[in-house]
Parts: structure tokens; C-alpha cells; sequence
């Protein structure tokens, strides 16, 4: 069974403002919390709690998001399973979507088996931008595995982002934010705080980049650990591993700081708080 969703299978031009779904959903291919697959349409100020499980492009939210797609203002909390490749939190894939101020806070998972691109927040972006979110559920894959995105592929963007669950990797590719990022991605403004851990090209913040731009980046670890565990013509700007102690520290520094932090984030959507907790969104 494909396209199923706990309020709409398919959207196509739509929109979806509003709205929710509470019980769990299961299939195939397409299977999303709230929508299958949405092409073309809006979803703004919707949610998904259940429990949603299938094979390929499995998400909390939605199960397949292209097209020009917009996610905005929306969440999911159930926890997501697969048995195949594109599982995510919030969305299994996305192609030509946009994600803003959303969130995830499932677990998610995939079978044993040869499985690709599974993110707490998304599987899979292609050419998509992702701002302002974040996952806080543990995420376990074979290859290709996220906090936040399993893999960011061709023109893909990362700013103001987020993640705090951990990351186990059976294969390869796996990052406390990004497992595999490569063509042309852009990741700014980010953190990771939970661990990842695996034998091949895992990393703190990101498993694997290529042709990829870091900037002012952070990922929790002590001084075993890689940032980013194998780069390919990569750029690496104002980052690094910090402690849990230096991550609560506070307000941003400057980058010419004795031990800079969150250089050039913006305090009117970070909330800072205090020494104890990490930064949230304002």
C-alpha cells in the first residue's frame, strides 16, 4: 500500500493549514504521520503524534515532500521505522521543499539490512532548504545517518539548526547532525549534542562531506573525537567539537575570541539561556 497518510494520502497543489492526525500509520512507500507524499502544496501549523512505520520514504509528518513544497510552523512526536531507504522523524525525503520552524522528537529507525538515509528530522534532502528546526530522537540506520539529516544531496541547506538525540551507524556515514552531505551543500549555524557512534566515517557533527561549506558549527565530543570524519574539497569555517559546558556557555564571542562560540548567530532567533542548558530557539 503507498501513499498513506494519517489525514491525507496524497496532496497535490494543496493546502494543509491547521491541522492534525493522532493514530499510527503503516504501509509501503509514501507513508506519512499527517500526508504520504505532498507535491507543490503548503503544510503550515500542522502535526502528526502517531507511530508511523513502512518501507521507503517514511516520515512523522509526511512521507514524501517535492516539488516546492512547504513545511512550516509544524511537528511530529511519534516514533518512525523502515524497512528500507528515506526514513526520517518529520519527513522521510525532500526534494525542492522548504522546512522552517518545525520539529521532531520521535525515535527513528530502520531493519537490518542495506538501508540508506535515515535522519531524526529528515532522510533525505535534494536541493531543499532547512532552517530553523530540530530533532531531539535517537536515530539508528546502516548508511547514511542523521540527528538531524541523513543525507544532504546537490544544493542542500542547513542554517539554524539542531540536534540532541544519538546516532548509531551499523555501515558508514553517520553524524550527530548530518551523516552524508556532498554536490554543493551549505550547513551554517548549527549544533549537535548527542553521540554518534560507529566504525566508518563517523563523525561528531557530520560522517562524510564533500563539496560541502561549514560554517560556525558545533558539535558536543572531547578531544578522541572528529568533527567531521572524512572531508572531500570541503570548507570549514568558525568551528569545532566543544564540550557540554562550552556549548551552555552562553552569548556568542567573536571569531578572533580566545576560544570562539556560536560566531555570527543571531540572538533575535537564539535563545542563549543560561550555563545549564543548551541554545534554543527564542
Amino acid at each position: 500500500m503507498h501513499n498513506i497518510g494519517g489525514l491525507v494520502g496524497a496532496s497535490e497543489g494543496s493546502v494543509v493549514t491547521n491541522s492534525h492526525a493522532t493514530g499510527d500509520v503503516s504501509g509501503d512507500n509514501d507513508i506519512g504521520g499527517l500526508i504520504g507524499v505532498a507535491r507543490d502544496s503548503n503544510i503550515t501549523n500542522s502535526h502528526a503524534t502517531g507511530d508511523v512505520s513502512g518501507d521507503e520514504y517514511v516520515g512523522g509528518l509526511v512521507g514524501l515532500a517535492e516539488d516546492n513544497t512547504t513545511i512550516t510552523d509544524s511537528y511530529a512526536t511519534g516514533d518512525v521505522s523502515g524497512d528500507g531507504n528515506y526514513v526520517g522523524g518529520l519527513i522521510g525525503g525532500a526534494g525542492d521543499s522548504a522546512i522552517t520552524d518545525s520539529y521532531a522528537e520521535g525515535n527513528v529507525s530502520v531493519s537490518e539490512g542495506t538501508h540508506y538515509n535515515t535522519g531524526g528530522l529528515i532522510g533525505h534532502i535534494n536541493n531543499s532548504i532547512v532552517t530553523k528546526s530540530y530533532a531531539t530522537g535517537d536515530v539508528l540506520g546502516y548508511a547514511g545517518v542523521g540527528g538531524l539529516i541523513g543525507n544532504m544531496y546537490n544544493n542542500a541547506t542547513v542554517t539554524d539548526s539542531y540536534a540532541t538525540g544519538d546516532v548509531s551507524v551499523d555501515n558508514w556515514a553517520g553524524g550527530g547532525l548530518v551523516g552524508y552531505a556532498h554536490i554543493d551543500i551549505t550547513i551554517t549555524n548549527t549544533y549537535s549534542s548527542g553521540v554518534a557512534s560507529g566504525t566508518n566515517s563517523v563523525g561528531a557533527l557530520i560522517g562524510y562531506a564533500a563539496t560541502t561549506t561549514v560554517t560556525s558549527s558545533y558539535a558536543e565530543g572531547d578531544a578522541d573525537n572528529d568533527l567531521i570524519s572524512s572531508i572531500n574539497n570541503t570548507t570549514i569555517t568558525n568551528s569545532s567539537i566543544k564540550t557540554a559546558a562550552e556549548l551552555k556557555a552562553g552569548v556568542p564571542t567573536s571569531a578572533t575570541a580566545t576560544d570562539p562560540i556560536y560566531v555570527g548567530w543571531d540572538e533575535d532567533i537564539w535563545d542563549f539561556g543560561s550555563t545549564t542548558t543548551y541554545p534554543v530557539f527564542d
